[in-house]
């Protein structure tokens, strides 16, 4: 019986599990509980992190603090298709036709710390801290003949509002102060520079509708604006190299 019991606990486990899922480079949810869901957490808002995904859905969480953190390890590779290079690359030093290579960039933790409080009976404050997105590759080498490195990292400090018009609507809206970093090394055997890590500063902002249309069915929408970044500025030999990625 307590092996029965044992293999049920392990497979109830194994249907819990996150869905493992991104919006292009973006996570699909913020925090452990919005990523289990898929991303459905713009309409389901189920804990203080929807002050990221809809500010909205805050006014009906009371005081609520919650910290998560995830674990994304994206599997990446590449198949080489190889081109000779004209002098003075030796023939040699091409791509092998049909060659597979990973990367070997490793895992990111993803934090998500997010805290609401009611004001008053219709309006609710709050503030979270997310990782929101990122990705890069680190191949060993066979691309652009050299090590090939790249990464981007983005973060932000989210403070929002949420306001509940009647028993049926609430809307809300998040500032979104942002940080973001990002490095690259490519193409070093055909004259590539090293762009060293770069940091920039960015905003934005979030704002959220959601409806409670019956007990057991609520309806979410949210936008987010574009977020304007300051150019990232490298050092690099002779000067500097500014590259502008909102």
């Amino acid at each position: 019986m307590r092996k029965i019991g044992a293999v049920f606990v392990v497979a109830s486990l194994g249907l819990a599990s996150p869905a493992l899922a991104t919006n292009g480079m973006r996570m699909i949810g913020f925090g452990p509980v919005q990523n289990s869901m898929g991303g459905v957490g713009v309409g389901a808002t189920l804990d203080a992190s929807s002050i990221a995904s809809n500010p909205a859905g805050i006014v009906d969480l009371g005081n609520r603090l919650d910290v998560g953190v995830g674990y994304f390890k994206p599997t990446v590779s590449y198949s080489a298709t190889g081109t000779p290079l004209p002098p003075p690359f030796p023939p040699s030093m091409i791509a092998q036709d049909g060659a597979t290579i990973d990367s070997d960039r490793g895992g990111s933790p993803i934090p998500a710390v997010a805290y609401v409080h009611p004001l008053t009976d219709q309006l609710s404050a709050g503030l979270g801290v997310f990782a929101v997105s990122g990705m890069g590759v680190d191949y060993p080498a066979n691309l652009y003949l050299s090590k090939s490195l790249t990464s981007y990292l983005n973060a932000r400090l989210a403070p929002g509002v949420g306001y509940k018009l009647n028993d049926m609507f609430s809307i809300g809206a998040t500032v979104n102060v942002m940080m973001a970093q990002m490095e690259y090394d490519v193409a070093a055997a055909v004259g590539g520079v090293k762009h060293s890590t770069a940091t920039s500063w960015g905003a934005g902002a979030t704002v959220g509708l959601q409806a409670k249309v019956s007990p057991m069915v609520t309806l979410g929408a949210a936008y987010e604006a574009r977020s304007w970044f300051q150019d990232f500025s490298f050092n690099v030999p002779g000067g500097k190299s500014e590259h502008a990625f909102d």
